[in-house]
């Protein structure tokens, strides 16, 4: 907690706004989707559900079963297959249409290979020598991003975002090439979109790359640095005491907050990484709270008060509301 005798200023900056979205289920459509802010107010079209699959601990059954709080989350496999002369780990088996969306791993030791195949061919399309994203993928870091902890030859790990999309069916296995590395820890999430089954998906191909180079550069760089949008700012500027709030009235009618960004100040500086998990945001529309939330987690900063390229904690989304009491 944050010590009465700490001072706080804090900034909070709205940006309203509006407009539309359409989607098609191609590369080009999807990255287009990730840089429209507006996406998320709508129902998308066509329709698919989110689903994920992981390396939780498996004993994690349900919370009225013995091992609900089981924390080995490493080295879970949906099952174990035999492929010619290799053993292969299945991380993900999914029917299509779909798409892979997120992709997040990190070890503490990378030898191995890991393979994606697509709508059913035996040949795997993408085949990384490691347990390495960055090993596979030659992207920019919005696109594909290593985390603070990442040595190429270490330990860390990093995060796709670029979509890999299927028509019938993904699956995506790990082979230990080195079986003296078998029991370290190896930590994976995939989330993935299920369509519905009429819809048409592009299946993804090496050659996107090339094909889709333009979308991809411009994702890259949006994705970085945001247009500025216009819209009326309305924003506060105060010192808070411990337990205080600072209470924003934005305008009624149909409309949409478009950015929140937040700049929080401390005179002691052992208390910086404290408050963006100390301070919260709560957010009200039309007299239902929606939103509370530690501000950093809000931002997506993460523990510690890291800073964003910018220096401060920024949120882009478009959030619709008619009336704000």
């Amino acid at each position: 907690m944050i010590k009465k005798h700490s001072l706080t200023g804090m900034l909070l900056c709205f940006l309203i706004c509006h407009k539309g979205f359409t989607q098609q289920v191609t590369l080009s459509s999807v990255l287009k989707e990730m840089t429209n802010f507006d996406a998320v107010t709508k129902y998308p079209s066509p329709l698919y559900s989110m689903k994920q699959v992981s390396s939780y601990d498996r004993k994690s059954i349900s919370p009225d079963k013995p091992g609900w709080f089981a924390n080995a989350d490493f080295n879970q496999f949906m099952r174990e297959e035999k492929n010619g002369s290799r053993t292969e780990y299945v991380m993900m088996d999914a029917e299509g249409p779909g798409a892979i969306v997120r992709f997040w791993l990190t070890t503490i030791v990378k030898p191995g290979t890991m393979r994606f195949y697509f709508d059913g061919n035996e040949k795997a399309a993408i085949e990384i020598p490691g347990f390495d994203l960055l090993r596979g993928f030659k992207l920019g870091s919005a696109l594909l991003n290593p985390h603070s902890s990442y040595e190429p030859e270490g330990k860390g790990g990093n995060t796709l975002y670029f979509p890999l999309l299927y028509q019938k069916h993904c699956k995506v296995t790990w082979e230990y090439t080195d079986t003296s590395v078998i029991n370290k820890p190896h930590y994976y999430q995939i989330n993935y979109r299920t369509y519905t089954p009429e819809t048409k998906v592009e299946t993804f191909s090496p050659n996107h790359f090339t094909k889709y180079k333009k979308e991809i550069d411009k994702a890259e760089q949006t994705l970085w640095n945001p247009m500025a949008v216009a819209g009326k700012k309305v924003s506060t500027n105060k010192i808070l005491a411990s337990g205080e709030e600072i209470n924003i009235s934005l305008p009624t009618g149909t409309n949409a907050i478009r950015s929140i960004s937040a700049i929080l100040k401390t005179d002691i500086n052992i208390n910086y990484e404290k408050m963006w998990r100390s301070i919260f945001l709560k957010i009200e529309f039309d007299g239902k709270q929606t939103v509370m939330c530690p501000l950093g987690d809000f931002i997506g900063g993460g523990y510690g008060g890291k800073k964003s390229k910018a220096g401060i904690g920024i949120y882009r989304i478009v959030v619709p509301w008619l009336v704000v009491g």
